[in-house]
């Protein structure tokens, strides 16, 4: 391959590069509303939260006597439910709200595809969808990373080639994915009939 054929298909690459980069973020993903407002969902603890922010008010914290230390003991309490409440948030996607857990799911999260496909086979918070539920378990259940061949269009007259590139560690999908995915397909397949 000559200089000139490296140069032209160097610039061809950097002009793909650039119009897949013009073009404007998605707005939905299956469906979802990616700009909707995250509305937040409610937690087991948010109720001991809201009785503890309840106490906390009530308490007269400004006095120097003994209600300092009700005072300190329901804070402590307070902030320990709430840093609790977030970390649940985010490891058990069964409370994350529906927007952002789209958006995760969109960026090739797979335990945020395999909640969101549990969703839309539930009909929980989504119209029930199992043509959906069965694409996102898939998208779970597929291994990524690793190399990946890619194929590189030629330029002029250079014909086109398959480049191998590295796309991060080597992940297998989940296995929880793969056998929803099985017995929704086992289902399906049993309601055709």
């Amino acid at each position: 391959m000559t200089d000139a054929t490296k140069r032209r298909l160097f610039a061809a690459c950097l002009s793909f590069i650039a119009a897949g980069c013009a073009t404007t973020p998605p707005t939905h993903y299956f469906g979802v509303d990616l700009q909707a407002p995250i509305v937040p969902v409610e937690a087991p603890m948010d109720a001991r939260i809201a009785s503890l922010e309840a106490k906390l008010q009530e308490a007269t914290c400004a006095l120097p006597e003994f209600s300092a230390n009700r005072c300190g003991a329901y804070a402590i309490e307070y902030e320990r439910l709430r840093s609790e409440r977030r970390a649940l948030l985010w490891a058990d996607m069964t409370y994350a709200p529906l927007t952002s857990l789209a958006r995760r799911a969109q960026t090739g999260d797979e335990a945020a595809q395999l909640e969101l496909g549990i969703r839309f086979e539930e009909g929980r918070g989504v119209v029930r969808d199992l043509d959906n539920a069965r694409r996102l378990y898939r998208l779970a259940a597929t291994p990524s990373g690793g190399d990946m061949p890619i194929y590189v269009p030629g330029v002029g007259d250079a014909p086109g080639t398959v480049q191998w590139f590295n796309t991060g560690p080597r992940r297998e999908g989940l296995a929880e994915a793969r056998e929803r995915l099985q017995a929704l397909d086992a289902r399906m397949e049993g309601e055709t009939q």
